[in-house]
């Protein structure tokens, strides 16, 4: 990394730290969402794609009586009681097949007896959704005033083989919900955009802030070249106003061509901190944390980065930013360098990363016992932190053998 890039080094928050980890294969029942209240977990049943939830974190479980017809990959919870349960018959969410978001009845009052519905049907030829990065509780604002039954963003993301197209052969479309998820409009199309988003573009993740009712779409590849999208001094983020449906490309911060030099910066997971900055994860070089400040209402200008994990074997595949409500500390995670981080191996290993304030990064975990070699990847996951501050997190690798493993442990410093 460039010598001139500066580093921020988090000296306003507890220095976190897991104890007692413990990393172990997946369990029978993978967890997909602890909900708010920090006591509950809904996970899928590996063996069947059963939908069950745990009360006690995740020591036992309670199988539902339905579930979708897909395999369910990722869960929001709604302001209405329910949830929305993203469902494919692909083997993960973002790759092509039938994408159908499901909506419960009679979560609260009957878990164990709740039916599903289809309210969504996303995606197309090479077309899904991405459950880390576009479909999870950081995709909801509550309701308020300006929008009286909140909103739930999503979009569309996908293998991206076709240069041309429209919904069923590329994903540029976005989708919002101002009805907990009855109901579903189009937000926001890449494709008719402008001129800055050549052929070949397509969202990567999102997020809906609730400080200024907005909805925050990265997207990538195929933008044109240089450290702005396509030389108009904006970034690869989109907004969409949602009282209107008005969208816009966020400038790039002063600091940007520092971070980028000649290339150009695609992020990929992103979510808001709780003082109003957005944060993002990107998956082209520098690979760090970055972080968008807030100035003002819908005003964004310093940005600086934390943690700068590597080079060449750090990415941010198939991960988003998770935090399981207000106040919590959010958690990330990456392949990391190992030359770089001093490991002693050649090749990425699996590390997770955490923020007390959402701002200010630091390492959490990682394992230095999983190195990969050319051409091995680890899709990493974050599940989130319990009210009794267990942490859970998986990853899984395609180095031989290893497969998908699950890591627990308790977070100090909070």
């Amino acid at each position: 990394m460039a010598s001139t890039v500066q580093t921020l080094v988090p000296l306003d928050q507890p220095v976190l730290s897991l104890l007692n980890p413990v990393l172990s294969a997946v369990p029978a029942i993978m967890p997909l969402l602890i909900t708010r209240t920090g006591n509950l977990c809904i996970g899928r049943r590996t063996s069947d794609n059963a939908l069950a939830y745990s009360a006690d974190e995740m020591a036992t479980w309670t199988i539902l009586t339905n579930k979708p017809a897909e395999k369910p990959l990722a869960i929001i919870e709604t302001y209405d009681g329910e949830l929305l349960v993203l469902a494919s018959s692909s083997s993960n969410a973002g790759a092509a097949g039938v994408n159908i978001v499901y909506k419960t009845t009679g979560w609260t009052t009957n878990k164990q007896g709740v039916t599903f519905t289809s309210k969504k049907s996303i995606g197309g030829v090479a077309a899904g959704v991405n459950g880390g990065w576009s479909f999870n509780n950081g995709s909801v604002i509550p309701p308020n005033a300006t929008l009286p039954s909140g909103a739930i963003v999503t979009n569309q993301y996908g293998t991206q083989t076709q240069s041309t197209g429209d919904n069923t052969t590329r994903a540029v479309y976005s989708y919002v919900s101002f009805d907990h998820g009855e109901t579903w409009v189009d937000m926001l199309s890449l494709l008719n955009a402008g001129a800055t988003n050549p052929l070949g573009v397509h969202f990567h993740g999102c997020y809906a802030s609730p400080l200024d009712n907005r909805a925050y779409l990265s997207f990538g590849d195929n933008t044109g070249t240089g450290p702005s999208l396509a030389g108009t001094g904006k970034i690869q983020v989109a907004y969409v106003n949602l009282e209107d449906l008005t969208y816009g490309f966020l400038a790039a911060p002063a600091q940007y061509t520092v971070f980028t030099g000649a290339n150009s910066l695609q992020f990929t997971g992103i979510r808001g901190a709780d003082d109003g900055s957005l944060i993002f994860t990107p998956d082209t070089a520098p690979f760090a944390i970055f972080v968008l400040g807030r100035t003002g209402y819908r005003q964004f200008n310093n940005m600086h980065w934390t943690v700068p994990i590597g080079t060449a074997d750090a990415r941010t595949i198939g991960i988003g930013i998770t935090q399981v409500k207000a106040g919590d500390p959010a958690f990330t995670s990456f392949q990391m360098d190992a030359t770089t981080n001093g490991l002693g191996a050649a090749n990425a290993v699996p590390a997770f990363y955490v923020a007390a304030n959402g701002t200010d990064w630091q390492l959490l975990w990682s394992d230095p016992t999983n190195t990969l070699s050319v051409g091995e990847q680890v899709y990493m996951g974050t599940v989130g932190m319990f009210a009794s501050k267990k942490f859970v997190g998986f990853y899984t690798s395609t180095e031989s053998g290893l497969g998908t493993r699950m890591l627990t442990g308790t977070i100090s410093g909070v």
